[in-house]
């Protein structure tokens, strides 16, 4: 009988270093759901977190499509489980700051995806589910009318008296500040606004933004891209931008990214016991 994989997965557990299993105990195991579409240009690859020692199992709803990877120095081993699964299994974490791509390829059910393989050395993804978005809810039409709303007048409708700062960004001097989080039932209505510190520049413009949501005590997340509208440049050098989503049951955190054209941003907590419920 041949072995199946499962035996050269455990094989290649058993033969990671000693300094690295002695290094996930300082790691959170994260159990990641992707709500993920086919990715248009200028928005950077989504990011799965591996480490040394630890396997990563990628599972979709759908046929994975083929996989194109490329690691030249043998580092991460790719183990297909069936045509919806696979595992990776790095030998070795990969060095700070370096991105190795990965690449699911489009099928006749869903197009193409693209990831970037990263180590982090405080979180490691012990499971992905890649979810395809599904077509937008009944209620989109109205809810986007409320976005309209709040983008034509964000100061008037804001919910702090002043504008909480919530995180730095990768442009220039710039930051984000959080001006109101309203909610209607599981909806969700978010107005951010983005500025420059620095005169004559204008304020650094996301390409796409994600919420990730704790489910429970964690460490479950759901992650998704949000759509979002944009305002005019003000005259104080700041952008506003107003994204609309719904919550996913059993949301106890909610945090924010916004991604620039290369690499994915930083998540920023939103204080969901903040948000002022519309009547």
């Amino acid at each position: 009988m041949r072995p199946g994989p499962w035996f050269f997965l455990l094989a290649l557990l058993l033969s990671a270093p000693a300094s690295a299993r002695e290094r996930q105990e300082a790691s959170v195991f994260r159990q990641r759901t992707l709500l993920v579409s086919s990715q248009p240009d200028g928005v950077p690859p989504l990011e799965l977190h591996v480490a040394a020692g630890t396997a990563t199992l990628v599972e979709s709803d759908v046929p994975l499509g083929p996989l194109s990877f490329q690691d030249v120095r043998g580092r991460i081993q790719l183990v297909p489980i069936d045509d919806h699964r696979l595992v990776l299994v790095p030998s070795e974490d990969l060095t700070q700051g370096e991105r190795l791509p990965f690449v699911v390829g489009a099928t006749p059910r869903a197009g193409p995806l693209r990831f970037s393989l990263v180590t982090r050395r405080d979180e490691v993804d012990t499971s992905v589910l890649l979810v395809r978005a599904s077509p937008a809810a009944a209620d989109e039409d109205a809810a986007r009318a409320l976005v309209l709303q709040l983008l034509s007048a964000p100061e008037a409708r804001a919910t702090f008296a002043v504008p909480q700062e919530i995180g730095k960004l990768a442009g220039p001097e710039s930051r984000v500040r959080l001006v109101s989080l309203l909610r209607l039932g599981q909806r969700l209505f978010v107005t951010l606004a983005v500025g420059t510190l620095q005169p004559g520049l204008r304020p650094w413009r996301p390409r796409q933004l994600r919420l990730r949501a704790t489910i429970g005590r964690g460490p479950s997340f759901v992650e998704w891209p949000v759509p979002f509208l944009s305002g005019p440049l003000e005259k104080k050098k700041q952008q506003f931008h107003v994204l609309t989503a719904l919550l996913p049951e059993g949301t106890t955190r909610l945090e924010v990214a916004l991604d620039g054209e290369h690499v994915p941003g930083a998540f920023h907590v939103l204080p969901l016991e903040a948000a002022v419920e519309l009547p």
